[in-house]
């Protein structure tokens, strides 16, 4: 069947339900794949899908990959088409929908499983992925309105002076009959309503909770025994790190978690010491695995590969979150997933609204620190759009002090100290700017968003290589960084006129979603020569971000970038031509 009749919502849950089979669950490069075409054909740029797309955006390939890294890309290609084939043909032959990769394409289709006449021979006891959408089940079976239907066709042919009514008795026991029978099914309703959300909706108070237990752990090997341990504490550290889960102790709570991560030691005799990670649902559902190994890792070294599971687990476009958003969340964790979202890759959506859903989370105990975190991130992002003030407030006064209120009074160092070295760096409080940044380096070293905030202060501070050198670490662990950290890239290769990767990097997916990412494609389209695509980016420019393409001298300043790389900037713009760019003064 055509898939335009498969919703997005099918889509996704069809993708869940593949990336957590035993074909993809041991094979992160094919969950990156597969996740990678899906998702973008279901933002509608499905036919703009290349192996240079998947290498750079799925896998974080260098912009300058060469040919074979292309045929790698196909060699994927072949074996998630297999994977899939794989799956279709076994666990998931009765999955509603169906997600294929036709041969020569990247554009996945998605195919409606054929009506079966004889779907009630399903065996009652089938399992049902927990993902899986399923219709809610009647609380009683409908009534026969067959006889309803005749009597009321029946009256409405007899007049109404002959219609008969009820003598008064019978009306006052009719009456209160259907009181009755009205209150037991609203009784009943809501009953059902609340074992249902009992079963799959977190409290609306509480974030998920989630255990980590070790099993199959130790043995004679004493060292890999102890970077084993040493990987399960650090996890467990990690995962708190970032306050979008409760870490709990399973033997010693009094509720039972809602995710629960295992740990197994798979080899620990051997020459190379594997560790599996799968986390799952409270039905014992898998949601997530991964595999990894730690040969090389010694036992007092940061474990690079336990930030990275750790900031995919914790993320709010995670595993964990993803299953939550999908089983009737709390307004409070749909609210903290759209900010997170709008961060990520900014979608139109107005700072009032998020600030609205922001303030009510806010007043669950749990959710406090994460709404002051991207409260704070959205109005330094709105000053670098061109916004001074949000209800008579200016924006950088407001930010500092929610950073402020994040150090002192909810003592959140991992909230306040890299929102309070932004806002400094905004304020032109260079050196204060870089010792918080620096100071927060110091006590989150290995966390994805820390090392891509503090690599951009470094570079906006003039300390390009270092901070560069901190992007690139955030980009090998953060499965799914924010679309700035493309633009400072750029912007390193702008400065040291490699056109070849600037543009490469300006041409990364989702570039426009920002105006820093729409003036560095009006860059690049004047050096290929392309006026038309100046025009329509700087058209973008005054649609999407009208108060940046009214005053573009004001937003470089704003930027705080040192002199000479907004000075080179400025010159690259007037000399695109580009309408935005035609009151810049440069400054000899």
């Amino acid at each position: 069947m055509d898939d335009k009749v498969v919703s997005g919502d099918e889509k996704i849950r069809a993708l869940y339900r593949v990336l957590v089979a035993k074909e993809f669950s041991s094979s992160p490069r094919r969950r990156a794949f597969l996740r990678y075409i899906v998702e973008e054909e279901i933002a509608g740029r499905g036919h703009l899908i290349k192996e240079y797309s998947i290498a750079v955006d799925a896998y974080r390939e260098d912009p300058e990959f060469d040919s074979a890294a292309k045929s790698n890309i196909r060699v994927q290609a072949r074996r998630v088409r297999e994977a899939l084939a794989n799956y279709y043909a076994s666990a998931g032959a009765s999955d509603p929908v169906r997600i294929v990769v036709p041969v020569g394409s990247y554009n996945p289709k998605f195919l409606l499983a054929a009506e079966e006449a004889t779907a009630p021979q399903r065996p009652p006891s089938a399992e049902i992925e927990a993902d899986a959408p399923q219709a809610p089940e009647p609380s009683a079976p409908p009534a026969d309105t067959t006889e309803i239907d005749a009597a009321k066709t029946l009256a409405a042919h007899i007049p109404p002076e002959k219609q008969r009514s009820p003598p008064r008795r019978h009306r006052y026991a009719w009456a209160m009959l259907v009181v009755l029978c009205f209150a037991a099914v609203v009784s009943i309703m809501a009953t059902d309503r609340e074992i249902e959300a009992s079963a799959v909706r977190l409290p609306e108070t509480g974030l998920p909770r989630i255990s980590v237990e070790r099993t199959v752990f130790g043995g004679p090997n004493t060292g890999s025994s102890s970077r084993d341990l040493a990987f399960a504490e650090g996890l467990k550290t990690r995962l708190g790190i970032y306050g979008t889960l409760v870490i709990t102790d399973q033997a010693a709570s009094e509720r039972a978690p809602d995710f629960r991560v295992k740990l197994t030691s798979l080899d620990p005799l051997g020459e190379r010491d594997v560790i599996a990670v799968n986390v799952l649902n409270k039905d014992g559902v898998l949601i997530f695995s991964a595999k990894e190994g730690l040969s090389d890792v010694g036992e007092n070294e940061s474990l690079g590969s336990v930030a990275q599971i750790a900031a995919t687990i914790a993320g709010l476009n995670g595993p964990v979150y993803q299953h939550v958003m999908n089983h009737n969340p709390s307004p409070s964790i749909v609210c903290m997933t759209r900010a997170a979202a709008s961060l990520r890759h900014p979608d139109g959506e107005s700072l009032a609204e998020l600030e609205n859903c922001l303030a009510d989370a806010a007043r669950q105990p749990d959710f406090e620190d994460l709404a002051t975190d991207f409260l704070g991130r959205l109005l330094l992002r709105e000053y670098m759009w061109g916004f001074q003030s949000i209800s008579g407030e200016p924006i950088l006064t407001r930010a500092e002090r929610l950073a402020v209120h994040a150090l002192t009074e909810r003592s959140q160092p991992f909230i306040g100290l890299p929102l309070l070295a932004e806002t400094y760096q905004f304020q032109g409080r260079e050196a204060e700017a870089l010792t918080l940044a620096d100071t927060a380096l110091s006590k989150y070293k290995d966390v994805p968003s820390i090392l891509c905030r503090v690599g951009r202060i470094r570079m906006v501070s003039g300390q390009i290589a270092d901070g560069v050198a901190l992007i690139r670490r955030c980009l090998r662990s953060d499965p799914s960084p924010p679309n700035w950290v493309r633009f400072y890239l750029f912007l390193d290769a702008f400065t040291r006129d490699d056109a070849v990767a600037a543009a490469a990097y300006a041409d990364s997916i989702h570039m426009d979603d920002q105006p820093r990412g729409v003036l560095a494609k009006i860059i690049v389209a004047h050096s290929r020569g392309d006026e038309s695509a100046v025009a329509a980016c700087d058209k973008r420019l005054h649609e999407r971000f009208p108060e940046v393409a009214r005053d573009l001298e004001g937003a470089l300043t704003r930027s705080r970038f040192p002199a000479p790389i907004r000075r080179k900037l400025a010159k690259a713009l007037k000399a695109s031509g580009a309408v935005s760019a035609s009151k810049l003064v440069i400054d000899e």
